[in-house]
């Protein structure tokens, strides 16, 4: 039953999330995706899963709807969003699709699949090397809610953290009005798509047939106020930016891409976890 709080599963393993209730498949069959909306990750892919891609489930603005969210306060009233959602997902073979995981008005979150073992059907060539999580928007006023908001960005910062190599806490800078460049190229190829870009990044951010509201600009505001710093893809500047991490910790192979060799470097250098967190000080004051 939804509520139980059991936690993500990674790797056939339940995870609890601090001050998140996560009520997963293993809990609720009815929260399973079905075969044809995943598949089995490859052991390349396993090794290394260096994205989650946002999004939310309406996707307003966007398409034929172009009305601006409403971000309403505080939590909102259950929408039985974890088996709702998951059944519109299960419910037409021919149109494959699904995320790892669902987080309704009230700020419930329900794991449909393995983060570690399973590759969703959400964000086209991404897929591969990501977690997707959708956000449940509503239809009468394009609404989300402010607390759900700030409890997707807590989970987003979790799922960071726990898997086995650590994802770091970046996302783009605000959006543009259309994918980033980078991106667009890298799933254009048939190399593993995005390998240099890791971290936190909107549905809208990979391809030009999402629009805005896939996820709006409000949930990267969360996620940016849970402490997740914005640098420019599309400019590179992460890659310049992680240069120079990586050759302050004496990796060798300083690339510019977080991998697993930077991640173990920063756990050595006595960063939390893996991830690169600024230090206080060197945060803007008010």
């Amino acid at each position: 039953m939804p509520g139980m709080g059991s936690g993500l599963v990674i790797g056939n393993q339940r995870v609890p999330v601090p001050g998140v209730d996560v009520t997963s498949f293993l809990d609720d069959p009815a929260l399973r995706l079905a075969s044809y909306d995943k598949r089995l990750r490859s052991s390349r892919e396993r090794a290394w899963v260096h994205l989650v891609v946002v999004h939310t489930t309406g996707g307003i603005p966007g398409g034929s709807d172009l009305r601006p969210q409403v971000i309403k306060p505080g939590f909102g009233p259950p929408s039985g969003g974890g088996e709702r959602v998951v059944a519109s997902w299960t419910s037409d073979p021919k149109r494959p699709g699904g995320a790892h995981l669902v987080v309704d008005f009230d700020g419930r979150a329900y794991c449909c699949a393995d983060l570690l073992s399973d590759a969703t059907y959400h964000a086209e060539r991404a897929n591969g090397c990501s977690v997707g999580v959708e956000v449940v928007q509503g239809h009468a006023e394009a609404e989300l809610y402010q607390s759900q908001l700030d409890v997707a960005a807590r989970l987003v910062l979790e799922i960071c953290r726990l898997m086995p190599v650590p994802i770091q806490w970046q996302v783009p800078t605000p959006y543009a009005g259309k994918p980033l460049l980078r991106f667009v190229d890298s799933l254009a190829h048939d190399s593993v798509p995005l390998g240099d870009v890791v971290g936190i990044v909107g549905h809208r951010d990979l391809t030009a047939n999402r629009g805005e509201g896939d996820p709006g600009d409000a949930l990267m505001a969360s996620l940016v106020a849970a402490g997740c710093e914005r640098l420019d893809f599309g400019a590179g500047q992460d890659l310049t930016v992680w240069k120079e991490r990586q050759a302050q910790l004496g990796v060798a192979t300083a690339d510019g891409v977080p991998g697993p060799a930077t991640v173990k470097a920063l756990a050595v250098a006595g960063h939390p976890d893996g991830i690169w967190q600024a230090p206080i000080s060197s945060q803007p004051t008010s």
